[in-house]
């Protein structure tokens, strides 16, 4: 099974953005991105809908 920050990195490299592209269109930090990805910390509620809306995927994918 894949972490959320696997996940988050797969669909990020899916759609072939930069981990800085992705933190503007979410209006979050390059460092929480980076964060996230490498399970460093968990996104909080928001971003996770953020992330979900902007992926195209449902929330319940990243728990």
């Amino acid at each position: 099974m894949n972490t959320l920050g696997e996940k988050l990195r797969l669909l990020r490299m899916i759609k072939n953005i930069t981990q800085a592209q992705l933190a503007k269109e979410l209006g979050i930090g390059v460092n929480s991105v980076n964060r996230y990805e490498n399970n460093v910390r968990t996104p909080k509620e928001k971003v996770l809908k953020k992330l979900s809306e902007y992926y195209g995927v449902s929330i319940d994918d990243f728990r």
